[in-house]
């Protein structure tokens, strides 16, 4: 098999920049605009950054891949269009926010490196390019993150959007350094640079783009993101290809002409109507989750299903996966529901472990018990059989319980307060606390499990204990 061609000089950087913010009262009501603030450069880890974010929660994000003169598919053996000024790009896009995009040859042809699926469409597939890093994002705007050498090759099949890069910098968390494994040869790669990261949250939620404009090692930038908060997270090109445009502003000027672009558009820079009605069509036929309509399902109603594993949804601006069992959910109305007769938990990672958070959710049991983890091991259970009542459980063992709560069928809600010291729950408004344990440490997510039903979910942060 031919070396990975990542060992010629690359030109690009992958990345996406726009935070899509209801924050301002002179757009008209219900449009998100661009926040170009976000923009603003910054000190993290002693090095002069750039952190611009994307909100893959709103479902008026709508990412795409601009090319070089409006070309339908990047440029390739027998297919070139050659490079054109990331302003130009950008003019004719007219995106939210906008960013260079993947390697490329330096040669005539500037030939894009590694594999692309635009607009759901495999637009550029080579087998023998099989190194590096792939960004990818699926229907509701799902990330996610491959090096194929370690992991395997994706399936292109179920892709909105992805292009590839590296070297990975962290995985699951943690600092994931292994530039010559995923083939790269290019000392430029391995020297002090400015750089471009790309990277997204534990959540999946928030996209974070970080331009790198003092020069650092890759160990340096891995630093970097993990600083700002991403889970999983990619090193692009630098140097004089980065480029970055919020609107019609250019924030940062590439010092070349670029092949393609990562365009992002939100409610006050909507995407063009052909793209939209693609996204849209794609939506339908590759759903986040497979939608199963269950009887007597409204209109309005998205019944989800059983969920397997990597497939999530989005609800009161969490996003749950599987977590355990084979949970079989639904959003009607404005509540989720858990299917009578099923138990599995689903998961919702918070958008950073709170150390001091409070919790407020309403609830309804339809069987003989749910419960609601709070993470570090700490779970509020409702029971109606023997022993029934409300309990505290902290790794399965109960640490308080309330006999004279009694279980039924009605909706109650639920505050739960961690400060640090000690944790509270209180049911239905009352002032004092039904239970109270020892704190558990920061919550780092919740965990939602049948049989029952939640809504009014709000997550906000709790003043630390002075105790």
């Amino acid at each position: 098999m031919p070396p990975l061609s990542f060992g010629f000089r690359i030109a690009a950087t992958l990345a996406i920049a726009t935070l899509v913010a209801a924050c301002s009262t002179m757009e008209p009501a219900g449009v998100l605009p661009a926040f170009a603030d976000e923009a603003g450069v910054r000190t993290i880890e002693g090095a002069k950054v750039r952190v611009v974010t994307v909100d893959l929660a709103d479902p008026k994000t709508v990412l795409d891949i601009g090319l070089a003169g409006g070309a339908a598919k990047p440029n390739q053996k027998g297919a070139s269009v050659g490079a054109e000024s990331f302003e130009e790009m950008v003019a004719r896009a007219k995106p939210a926010a906008s960013i260079n995009g993947t390697f490329f040859s330096e040669d005539g042809p500037k030939h894009v490196m590694g594999d692309m699926v635009r607009a759901g469409q495999l637009v550029k597939f080579t087998p023998w390019e099989d190194g590096g890093t792939t960004f990818i994002l699926h229907a509701g705007n799902r990330p996610e993150m491959v090096t194929e050498r370690a992991q395997g090759a994706p399936d292109r099949s179920s892709h909105w959007l992805s292009m590839t890069g590296g070297p990975r910098l962290l995985r699951d968390g943690k600092v994931y350094l292994h530039p010559k494994e995923e083939g790269f040869r290019d000392p430029d790669v391995f020297a002090s640079a400015t750089r471009t990261a790309l990277g997204y949250d534990r959540s999946g939620s928030k996209l974070l783009l970080v331009s790198i404009l003092t020069p650092v090692s890759l160990a340096q930038e891995a630093k970097i993101m993990k600083a700002v908060g991403t889970y999983q997270a990619m090193n692009l090109d630098g140097g004089t290809s980065q480029g970055l445009a919020v609107g019609s502003r250019t924030l940062l000027s590439p010092g070349r002409k670029l092949t393609n672009t990562l365009n992002v558009y939100d409610g006050y820079h909507p995407a063009p109507t052909r793209l939209a009605s693609a996204w849209t069509g794609f939506s339908g036929t590759h759903p986040d989750v497979k939608l199963a309509q269950p009887a007597g399902a409204r209109p309005g109603d998205r019944w989800i299903g059983k969920l397997a594993d990597g497939q999530s949804f989005t609800y009161a601006g969490l996003r749950f996966t599987r977590k355990d069992g084979t949970p079989t959910v639904g959003v009607l109305g404005d509540r989720l529901s858990f299917s009578e007769g099923n138990f599995g938990q689903i998961y919702a990672a918070f958008p950073k472990p709170q150390a001091h958070y409070a919790l407020d959710f309403e609830a309804r049991l339809i069987d003989e018990r749910m419960s609601v983890a709070l993470g570090a091991d700490l779970t509020l259970e409702a029971r109606r059989a023997a022993p029934g009542g409300l309990f505290l459980r902290k790794g399965g063992v109960a640490i308080a319980r309330s006999s004279a709560w009694v279980a039924d069928n009605r909706w109650h809600r639920f505050h739960v307060v961690d400060d640090g010291r000690q944790v509270r729950v209180s049911v239905d408004g009352r002032t004092s606390p039904i239970l109270v344990g020892r704190s558990a440490g920061p919550g780092e997510g919740l965990g939602l499990s049948g049989r029952g039903e939640y809504r009014a979910i709000k997550l906000s942060a709790a003043p630390k204990s002075s105790l």
